[in-house]
């Protein structure tokens, strides 16, 4: 069990990972989902679409990164 867990609803829960992927589970189902395929993820349902500039921006929130691309 990873030691931050968002639980969204019905035990849906989703961690990141040291190493940046994100673990989303509801037991028994436990899927890792690499970094870079979240950041897809996140940018797709943004309203502008999975775009290089939003992809960009999604890993760029993701890894922490502060400052503007």
């Amino acid at each position: 069990m990873s030691p931050s867990r968002f639980h969204w609803q019905d035990g849906w829960y989703f961690s990141r990972l040291e190493d940046g992927d994100v673990l989303m589970e509801n037991e028994p189902l436990r899927v890792v989902i690499p970094a870079a395929e979240w950041a897809s993820i996140v940018a797709s349902v943004t309203p502008s679409g999975d775009t290089a500039e939003t992809y960009s921006e999604a890993v760029r929130l993701h890894s922490g990164n502060r400052s503007a691309s």
